[in-house]
């Protein structure tokens, strides 16, 4: 009977202590726990008081918590005390579903209850259906877990899909858009042709005027000539008869000689005034075929081929290369009839050049529906960058007032701009083109493909030349062809430099 008395407040006291150490760790911190572990000296109530530490570090710290929990379940089956491994692995069970690891859990758990057993069997059948409880409930949060994943994968998958699509369709606006851009090629070189044609057949009616007008010289001359042998005879006459003729006579004959002087006269002014009008109408045709010159070339440029039948190509080191085209080109073109859209791209270039001619810069050519440009040729110019930028300026509010205007019947512009040193020269012998080349005109190229609509987009090169003078937003960087990484903004506005 008194065996069986202790035997019971063993029990009971065990307990007691289990039942402490279940109590929320939220009244006592970690550190105060600890505190209390370095006095402990009975090993149960160290591995209960360690079990407790390491529930409160459940939320905040399980990796720490984890540490506490094997130091107990380790002292737990030192001690072959039963209920101090159950309520070990409970407790790691705990810490790692808190990490999310469901299947540590799962294992920890199998092994212990988060209370322990005193030894009868109604409490060993509760605890087997707690168990029980918590496997399902492991087990459904892990199938809800699988099911999201599962859900996630099936939204990333039709994700590709529509990308896929995309990329298919842009190709394929891609190609019809390379394919108008090879009409338009052949038909400006058709323009080329034409005018190239023209010049040809004036310079031959120049040729073929100045041939005329030399035979016309000599022929009146020659008549001239024979009229004034013919005049001279007939005074010779006129004084032979005039010894035998009364003054009546010699009066006649003065007079009729000074009307043929008149007549003289007359005739020498009327071949006057015809070789003026000629003249004139030749200096009307050559500049004309000057005019067409240099709507082709630069002043200077078609001076030096005039003179020296060639002009060179030549490096020039500080210039600024701007590039726009149109968004969505190939869309609007097939929703305007070829006249509209002839119309259209007309007005807008007529519109570009005006304004690029106020700044001083040099049109380079169009292409389709891209316009090429660059300031700082063949004069130098150490406000190129910051003219390109405010002729770029001006553009974008001139198509977004024709936007406003037409609407859907216009188009929407993106610009790229940089800064540096290009070759410029004149390609080819016939039908010759004014052009330049070099990695500046590539990059900013590049600045254009990378713009948006409505959007000037300039390099790191152009930024550093107008920075002080404009607002401009960073946007990150781009690789460029024998550039490496190079960076880009956009132009917000003008400062205000008041």
């Amino acid at each position: 009977m008194t065996i069986k008395y202790f035997r019971m407040k063993g029990f009971i006291s065990i307990w007691i202590v289990a039942l402490l150490a279940s109590f929320p760790a939220t009244a006592q911190n970690s550190s105060q726990l600890l505190q209390r572990l370095a006095g402990v000296k009975a090993d149960t109530g160290k591995v209960l008081l360690l079990i407790q530490v390491a529930g409160s570090y459940t939320k905040e710290n399980a990796t720490e918590g984890i540490k506490y929990a094997e130091e107990a379940l380790e002292l737990s089956e030192k001690l072959n005390w039963q209920q101090g491994v159950r309520r070990a692995n409970t407790a790691l069970g705990d810490l790692y579903k808190s990490k999310g690891q469901y299947g540590k859990a799962l294992k920890y758990y199998s092994k212990g209850v988060k209370l322990p057993a005193i030894g009868s069997s109604d409490d060993k059948a509760g605890r087997d259906q707690r168990e029980e409880v918590q496997r399902e409930q492991l087990l459904k949060e892990q199938q809800q877990r699988e099911q999201v994943q599962r859900e996630q994968l099936h939204r990333e998958q039709l994700q590709k899909e529509q990308l896929k699509e995309e990329l298919e369709k842009k190709q394929s606006e891609l190609e019809e858009r390379q394919k108008d851009l090879l009409l338009k090629s052949e038909e400006i070189g058709s323009q080329k042709i034409a005018i190239q044609k023209t010049k040809e057949e004036l310079e031959k009616n120049a040729q073929e005027i100045s041939a005329v007008q030399e035979q016309l010289s000599i022929a009146e001359t020659e008549k001239q000539l024979q009229e004034a042998r013919v005049n001279a005879l007939i005074q010779e006459k006129m004084l032979q008869q005039s010894e035998i003729e009364s003054k009546k006579k010699e009066k006649r004959i003065y007079t009729l000689a000074v009307s043929l002087m008149v007549v003289v006269l007359l005739f020498a002014i009327y071949v006057l005034l015809n070789q003026r009008k000629s003249n004139r109408l030749i200096s009307q045709e050559k500049r004309k075929s000057d005019e067409l010159l240099l709507n082709i070339l630069p002043v200077e440029v078609a001076n030096e081929l005039k003179e020296k039948g060639e002009a060179e190509a030549k490096l020039y080191n500080e210039v600024s290369v701007l590039f726009s085209d149109f968004v969505g080109f190939t869309h609007i073109a097939e929703q305007l009839s070829p006249q509209d859209l002839v119309t259209e791209l007309h007005t807008c270039f007529k519109a570009f050049d005006a304004i690029i001619f106020k700044y001083g810069i040099e049109k380079i050519k169009t292409v389709g529906d891209a316009y090429l440009a660059v300031a700082g040729l063949p004069a130098s110019n150490p406000d190129h960058a910051l003219n390109v930028v405010n002729a770029a300026i001006e553009i974008c509010e001139f198509m977004d007032q024709r936007y406003a205007l037409r609407g859907d019947q216009t188009f929407t512009v993106r610009i790229g701009i940089n800064s540096g040193s290009v070759v410029a020269g004149i390609v080819g012998v016939r039908k010759f083109a004014y052009d330049i080349w070099g990695d500046t005109v590539n990059i900013a190229a590049r600045m254009e493909q990378n713009s948006e609509a409505g959007k000037i987009n300039v390099s790191g090169d152009t930024y550093e030349l107008i920075k002080d003078r404009f607002d401009c937003e960073y946007r990150g960087k781009i690789h460029a062809k024998n550039k490496g990484e190079t960076d880009m903004y956009f132009v917000t506005g003008r400062k205000n430099q008041a």
